[in-house]
């Protein structure tokens, strides 16, 4: 009486899905197919409906066929990616293991090597209109890349609503400073003042050489002065998978969205970095600065987050999964 027979369409009336179909009857969670594993006529039913759906929605309908392939990936993985890199945290990794290992013949959006992405452009991140216009155009089978200082709420936004599954790690952001300060020093000896970030890093100090600045003294400099690069952005809310970065997320990661097993590799872009509370214990880095840190808002909120994570989950520190 209140709807016409367009719609409603489940495993019974099959066939009609390849027709003139309004609205279907399936099921894609774990939840039926648990319960129905023992009975091997319901679950082939159900199980063929689902696939045959599948087909029909990415046909005809993507924006639903997106949505489902966040909330259900065991069922259908996404195809569209978006990666926000938070610097010093396994980014380096993420990006050549999807690259290389995974999804190879993705079309790559990566603007820091002008082969791997259709834009041409390199040695920089993807600006906002850019942004906006790769989530509009981009098709299936893409990744897309930029580090989380360059992208805003309403980017990520607009890629949530366009069907791509939107990531990201992170880390203790205390150990992220030591971690820039290595990079910089390192970076510097290989290209001298000529690498920008290295420059940035560093700005505000009359020496030019990271390496003849001391830890300590960077430090407090960079909670002080240059926030961005540690500091939680407003948006991480909408970001849909966020997770500590580590071998057993990442392989957690991998393996619920596209049922891959990952396989470690080895690390590149790593620094000499051993950790803040390395440095804490051998001195080089001040009681003042420790207090810095450990009383600034923003690391209590980010080291909270983090630690909330581990609470919830002993087996993965997953801080969000839609």
């Amino acid at each position: 009486e209140t709807f016409d027979e367009s719609h409603n369409c489940g495993f019974w009336r099959k066939h009609e899905v390849l027709e003139k179909t309004k609205s279907l009857h399936v099921h894609f969670s774990y939840d039926l197919y648990d319960k129905i594993k023992d009975n091997d006529q319901q679950y082939k039913l159900h199980s063929e409906f689902r696939n045959l759906s599948s087909k029909y929605l990415k046909e005809n309908n993507k924006k639903i066929y997106h949505y489902i392939s966040k909330i259900a990936p065991e069922y259908i993985n996404p195809s569209k990616l978006a990666f926000v890199h938070f610097g010093k945290c396994g980014g380096v990794y993420v990006n050549r293991y999807l690259h290389e290992v995974v999804f190879p013949h993705h079309t790559q959006y990566m603007s820091w090597h002008e082969g791997l992405n259709p834009k041409g452009v390199s040695r920089r991140d993807f600006n906002e209109e850019e942004l906006f216009e790769i989530a509009e155009t981009a098709e299936e089978n893409s990744i897309v890349h930029n580090h989380h200082v360059s992208w805003t709420g309403e980017t990520l936004r607009k890629f949530n609503e366009n069907g791509f599954l939107t990531f990201g790690f992170l880390r203790d952001p205390r150990d992220i400073i030591c971690s820039l300060y290595f990079f910089a020093s390192n970076e510097y000896s290989k290209h001298g003042d000529n690498h920008f970030l290295a420059k940035e890093l560093i700005r505000g100090f009359d020496e030019i050489d990271p390496s003849k600045i001391t830890l300590d003294d960077f430090f407090i400099h960079i909670v002080k002065h240059s926030r961005r690069g540690w500091v939680l952005p407003d948006y991480i809310d909408d970001i849909d998978f966020l997770a500590e970065f580590n071998n057993d997320n990442f392989s957690y990661f991998m393996k619920k969205y596209f049922n891959h097993d990952h396989i470690p590799q080895k690390r590149k872009n790593a620094t000499a970095n051993k950790g803040y509370k390395h440095y804490c214990k051998s001195g080089e880095l001040s009681q003042s600065a420790q207090e810095l840190i450990e009383n600034d808002p923003d690391c209590i909120k980010h080291i909270r987050l983090l630690e909330s994570a581990r609470q919830i989950d002993d087996r993965t520190s997953v801080i969000k999964e839609i």
